[in-house]
């Protein structure tokens, strides 16, 4: 028995020793920061041309439905106009996004202003419990 916990020890004490394979070792350890950096980049990079996109839907937006208004009325022709143009220039559904609205207010001062909201989907993030990537525009 004890010449089997000595050879345990002295063949533990060997590997401390050895660096072959090392490198193999390093790479599996350096491997989950790695995708972690890689799969936040991929997704955030989705999430900023989905906001880029965002915003000029709602700029477009406002800017159309206002144009659109007749006297002092944010009227049902003008919303439509609003929202056909948001809807030429962010399509529902795109670069993985959902839950998708769009908000219109005049105030008193007959500026038209719009606030839209979308959720994006992460793709490599959702292994580390990141699933939904909330934005926002106004305008």
């Amino acid at each position: 028995m004890g010449d089997l916990v000595g050879f345990k020890f002295d063949r533990l004490a060997a590997l401390k020793d050895d660096v072959r394979g090392n490198t193999l070792i390093l790479f599996a350890l350096s491997l989950l920061p790695l995708m972690g950096m890689i799969g936040g980049a991929l997704d955030m990079s989705r999430a900023y041309l989905v906001k880029t996109r965002l915003q000029h839907a709602c700029d477009a937006a406002v800017l159309g439905g206002r144009r659109a208004m007749t006297a002092s009325t944010f009227d049902k022709t003008a919303r439509d106009a609003a929202d056909r143009f948001f809807n030429l220039n962010f399509v529902a559904g795109q670069y993985g996004t959902s839950a998708l609205s769009m908000a219109y207010d005049v105030g008193n001062d007959m500026i038209v202003h719009g606030k839209a909201a979308v959720v994006v989907t992460t793709s490599i993030m959702k292994i580390f419990g990141f699933t939904r990537i909330p934005l926002e525009a106004t305008c």
